[in-house]
């Protein structure tokens, strides 16, 4: 018998084998070290703009609000 036979004749038995299959896979890819790899940090992004005359608490919670603005335009303007 091959494994499509088996398959059809009996689904159950083939799906607990592929469950197997991927539970061996992933406990095994778990397992792995990676030493081969340098550290890394992890990258950061800084934005920063500069409002002439503009007070720090009138900007507080604005940029988000000002990109989402923004996007909306630009999915409209498409």
């Amino acid at each position: 018998m091959q494994l499509p036979e088996i398959s059809v004749r009996r689904p159950v038995f083939a799906t607990v084998l592929s469950l197997l299959i991927v539970l061996i896979g992933y406990v095994s890819y778990t397992k792995l070290s990676v030493r081969e790899y340098p550290k890394i940090d992890e990258p950061n992004v800084t934005v920063s703009t500069n409002y002439r005359g503009v007070l720090p608490k009138w900007l507080k919670g604005k940029s988000p609000r000002f990109w989402k603005i923004l996007w909306l335009a630009l999915k409209a303007w498409m």
